[in-house]
């Protein structure tokens, strides 16, 4: 991809994403927000050159900056001109500069983004990234190149659980008498999971449970869980007993976790018409 298909493509990218956060975010037009554009180094910087046998990529931001009322108001062009001004001045010359300014550095740590760094924390950024040719996705260890690549970034505000792989989660809390399921915003939207919320309510019934809720939940909290399990079609509920190296609560199957299982199993074997359908073999 050369830098006037990446000019444009950022710019479309830039529009699109703040136009879209913009409202449900609740920020405001004389808010600033600044767009992380991570560059490869490697096609741009000569001096110095990279050690040999370095594997890793070199990586730099490019990061105009505007108020939100601005970009929401001025024509495309006009975005597209601040985007390619941007990387047009990430020069060998620029990055060497850069390069010079981090040695010089008392302390590093005051530039690593991050929500107690006030220089970075700000939820009206975004980040956009196009590194097509990163030479460390194409390393082979062994048993074969990578098939899947994606980058991942922690930044800024804070981080909530959202789900397993093609699978719900679900947490038991306080003393065991409260499911919490992470929000369905921004992750699957499972069948088994919604499901399950309906049949919990008959644990609310019987005193088992006192609620059922829909909620934000951290991953501090959710490792400080009494039960932990996942949710889907192919496992159903099933436990999750330790996390990382953390045990959840005494890392044995919770009660509510095996009644949820029941109360699904026999949900799909006589349950109402409206939630099943008969499949015939």
């Amino acid at each position: 991809m050369n830098d006037s298909a990446l000019i444009l493509t950022l710019a479309q990218h830039s529009h699109f994403t703040l136009s879209f956060f913009f409202s449900p975010t609740g920020l405001r037009e004389e808010h600033l927000t600044r767009l992380h554009i991570i560059l490869d180094g490697r096609s741009r910087l000569e001096e110095p050159k990279l050690p040999q046998g370095y594997i890793g990529n070199a990586l730099f931001h490019a990061r105009p900056i505007s108020l939100l009322g601005d970009l929401l108001r001025e024509p495309f062009s006009k975005t597209v001109k601040r985007v390619h001004e941007e990387i047009k001045k990430m020069d060998k010359k620029y990055l060497r500069s850069a390069i010079d300014c981090l040695e010089k550095h008392p302390d590093l740590d005051q530039l690593v983004p991050g929500e107690g760094n006030p220089i970075f924390s700000c939820a009206a950024n975004f980040c956009i990234v196009s590194l097509p040719k990163d030479t460390a996705y194409e390393l082979d260890f062994g048993w074969g190149k990578p098939f899947f690549k994606r980058t991942s970034h922690l930044n800024e505000g804070k981080g909530f659980v959202a789900e397993g792989p093609n699978m719900n989660v679900a947490f038991v809390v306080n003393g065991g008498k409260e499911l919490v399921m992470p929000r369905f915003d921004n992750v699957l939207n499972g069948c088994t999971a919604k499901r399950t919320i309906t049949l919990a309510e008959q644990l609310v019934s019987k005193g088992m449970l006192i609620s059922v809720r829909v909620m934000d939940m951290t991953v501090e909290d959710g490792k400080k869980a009494d039960e932990m399990m996942l949710l889907g079609s192919g496992v159903l509920v099933k436990p999750v007993i330790q996390w990382d190296d953390d045990v959840i609560a005494d890392g044995k199957e919770g009660h509510i976790t095996n009644a949820l299982l029941d109360l699904l199993l026999e949900d799909m074997s006589s349950g109402p018409p409206s939630v099943r359908v008969l499949v015939p073999y």
